[in-house]
């Protein structure tokens, strides 16, 4: 006697598309979040290099410079506009107390310098 082949109902495929859909879009959001996260750590303060300093845009006038002096830092260059500013210090404490003293956002000035954001 020969066996009978029996075939597999194209319903039961269906799933394994569909896992095969959800592990690339996984994969997909794994390596945006890779390149996002090596951005952001790009961007991550030097000790002892300039960084730039962002407060609220809506912020009053000059803000950012404001901000820097509360936190004795010294200003080492201002941006387009009013609400960044390059900051410079020494010390290894530097971009805490420029958080304690209102900043938005504290990065590394480099990127800011070499795309012309700001004037060295």
């Amino acid at each position: 006697m020969m066996p009978t082949i029996t075939q597999i109902p194209t319903a039961q495929m269906k799933p394994a598309k569909n896992s095969e859909k959800r592990a690339m879009w996984l994969a997909l959001l794994f390596g945006i979040g890779l390149l996002l996260s090596s951005f952001a750590l790009s961007l991550a303060p030097k000790a002892g290099a300039k960084v730039a300093v962002f407060t609220l845009p809506w912020a009053t006038n000059n803000q950012a410079i404001f901000t820097i002096a509360r936190a004795n830092a010294n200003i080492a260059a201002l941006g387009k506009v009013e609400w960044i500013a390059i900051a410079a210090d020494d010390q290894t404490n530097l971009v805490s107390r420029l958080y304690q003293a209102g900043a938005f956002l504290v990065i590394d000035a480099a990127l800011l310098i070499s795309c012309g954001v700001i004037s060295n």
